[in-house]
C-alpha cells in the first residue's frame, strides 16, 4: 500500500495586545496570548490508522511499525506573556 501521508505536527497562533488604554488601565506595555497545538491532524493516502511516527519497540524496529502501540497524542498549550 501507498504510505504517503501529510501531517500538521505543530501549529502556533499568537496575538499581541498593545494600546494606550491597556497601558493606562493596567500599567502593561503589551500582552501576548499564544495557543499551540501538536499532532493535530494527519492525512493518509491508503494506510488509514497507521502512524508512521510511532513504532512498537523503540529505535531498533524501525519507523512505521505501530501495531499494539499507542498513537501520537494531541496536546494543547496556552500561554500569556505580559511586558511591563
Amino acid at each position: 500500500k501507498d504510505a504517503t501521508f501529510s501531517r500538521i505536527r505543530e501549529l502556533s497562533l499568537s496575538y499581541d495586545f498593545r494600546s494606550d488604554a491597556l497601558t493606562s488601565m493596567t500599567g502593561l506595555q503589551s500582552l501576548t496570548l499564544t495557543g499551540t497545538g501538536r499532532n493535530l491532524f494527519a492525512w493518509y493516502k491508503e494506510l488509514v490508522g497507521v502512524d508512521p511516527g510511532v513504532n512498537v519497540g523503540g529505535i531498533q524496529t524501525g519507523s512505521g511499525l505501530d501495531y499494539f502501540a499507542n498513537p501520537s497524542t494531541k496536546s494543547f498549550l496556552f500561554s500569556l506573556s505580559a511586558n511591563f
